[in-house]
């Protein structure tokens, strides 16, 4: 699971998702691999910082159909959890947390 700089999504997401992500009191942005994630909620509260909300961008061709349903569950159930595709994103999740 990589840190990346805020500043660098333009490599990772389209135009029209950079307007919808907000830099203002970003806390963190991290880049992992969808393969690394067994146990949804247990990866979150292991190995994800606290934050007040979180944007996951996944990829529009994810192939882990258990994870997409289990964190489009998430963000149903929690109105700070919003869940995003990306065409541009390949074999990664983004996940950026706010203060």
């Amino acid at each position: 699971m990589s840190i990346i700089a805020r500043e660098t999504l333009s490599r990772y997401l389209e135009d029209t998702l950079i307007r919808l992500v907000s830099y203002e009191n970003v806390k963190f942005v991290r880049h992992v691999s969808p393969n690394l994630i067994t146990d949804t909620n247990r990866f979150f509260k292991t190995f994800i910082p606290n934050a007040n909300s979180y944007i996951i961008i996944i990829p529009a061709d994810l192939k882990n159909d258990k994870l997409k349903e289990d964190l489009i569950s998430m963000s149903r159930n929690n109105f700070n959890f919003t869940v995003l595709t990306s065409v541009k994103l390949k074999d990664k999740i983004l996940i950026i947390g706010y203060e």
